[in-house]
């Protein structure tokens, strides 16, 4: 068919149109687990589409009057084209509704450990939201933006600081890692509805930069963190905080490099230059993270993330350097000291398999008198929580339940000490 032709069929235009349509909303409901590289061939589009569904049906919506204005419905083609996306947007609206399943999964997490959840309540996204997932401003939260927390070796590093307008004196501090790969990502796009969330609740909350790879060769990741978790120690006061109670969290690579910091406070070798530093966390969240690197379990399907990190994070072998990868995997420094942690995990994860949250809570468990929280959200894919959505709102909830209520056990612990 000659291309002027295809411009006079708006038919099969729609028709045409409903095919990828259709195919992402299949690969939103079940996405493809695959080896690394083809799952996030996959990724990208369950992730879009899963957590914005009612924003894609609008979108096609849209679409679809278009084509049948033009009269896309005056030939069979069309009404099969009609009928393939119709068969999409109920795939699609069944997505949305199977977010609401997440506040199940949140309530679970607390009541395995017997700690209350009743604020945590189904609701409905804000219209505001729903209409921009991206808006992440809030009128009583200021953000300071690349503050210089390490310069010197040739690099320099920085932090985005969220806190209340009003200073409110003695504020809990909540340092983020971003995920990325450890090759990629920065702090400006992510954790930010979390963030933003915290500080409107009177929480200091620093997200920090960290060297990436190839540059940078694995610890030096690690190194970066806890030089952040030191920073924000030491200038949380210029903001009201206090870091009596400091807690730290991390999606994807920020988490594995998150649970590493809880893991290790104050292990000279992650502190070169600054060994005298505090960088103990009083609680740790951990969202779709990675928490073992030998694979030793099974999780990844084919080889999994061993070729990154032994062409571009730690630049050896697993077989060259086992120590390293053990000492690099949080499932392994598991120990009775660990602090409260909650994890957090999708169902339909094709980066970071759900199977390593489920592991490392198991790990922690075994060894740590501390709460140990595990939540699988319900058809959640990787990196969900990046903008508002409903699933992303139920974790987001869950994350500041969880905080609010270990620095509130804190507090009570430090009264009880105080009065003895």
């Amino acid at each position: 068919m000659h291309p002027a032709d295809l411009l006079a069929r708006p038919d099969l235009w729609l028709l045409l149109s409903a095919i990828p349509s259709a195919l992402a909303a299949r690969n939103a409901v079940r996405s493809f687990k695959l080896n690394l590289v083809a799952g996030a061939s996959f990724f990208f589009a369950g992730w879009i589409t899963t957590e914005l569904a009612l924003q894609h049906v609008a979108l096609q919506a849209a679409w679809v009057a278009l084509w049948i204005a033009l009269g896309a419905l005056r030939v069979w083609t069309g009404w099969v084209g009609l009928a393939v996306f119709a068969v999409g947007w109920v795939s699609l609206f069944r997505l949305h509704q199977r977010g609401h399943l997440a506040v199940f999964a949140t309530k679970s997490a607390f009541h395995t450990v017997g700690l209350p959840h009743e604020t945590l309540v189904r609701g409905r996204l804000p219209l505001l939201h729903a209409a921009n997932p991206f808006w992440h401003r809030h009128s009583k939260v200021r953000r300071l933006r690349h503050r210089v927390l390490f310069q010197g070796d040739g690099y320099t590093l920085r932090a985005d600081v969220f806190h209340r307008r009003d200073l409110p004196q003695g504020a809990p501090v909540l340092v983020y890692a971003h995920g990325g790969g450890w090759v990629l990502g920065y702090k400006k796009h992510q954790g930010l509805p979390l963030l933003t969330r915290m500080a409107a609740a009177g929480w200091v909350c620093v997200s920090v930069d960290y060297r990436l790879s190839p540059l940078a060769t694995f610890p030096d990741h690690l190194i970066d963190v806890k030089r952040g978790v030191a920073w924000a120690r030491e200038h949380a006061h210029e903001w009201g905080g206090d870091p009596r109670f400091l807690a730290i969290c991390g999606n994807s690579a920020g988490a594995h490099l998150a649970s590493l910091t809880a893991l290790t406070p104050g292990q000279k070798v992650y502190q070169p230059g600054f060994e005298a530093a505090d960088t103990h966390v009083d609680a740790l969240v951990g969202l779709y993270g990675v928490y073992d690197l030998t694979n030793r379990f099974g999780h990844w399907p084919g080889d999994g993330i061993k070729p990154l990190w032994e062409k571009l994070v730690a630049k050896k072998t697993r077989e060259e350097a086992p120590a390293l990868y053990r000492a690099a995997s949080p499932v392994d420094q598991v120990s009775r000291h660990a602090p409260p942690t909650l994890l957090i995990h999708g169902t339909n994860d094709t980066l970071a398999p759900t199977e390593e949250s489920r592991r490392f809570a198991h790990a922690l468990r075994a060894v740590s008198d501390q709460p140990v929280l595990l939540a699988e959200i319900d058809g959640a894919q990787h990196a969900f929580d990046i903008f508002h959505s409903v699933r992303g709102r139920y974790a987001v909830d869950a994350i500041a339940h969880f905080l609010t209520l270990m620095r509130d056990r804190a507090e009570r612990a430090r009264d009880v000490g105080g009065a003895t």
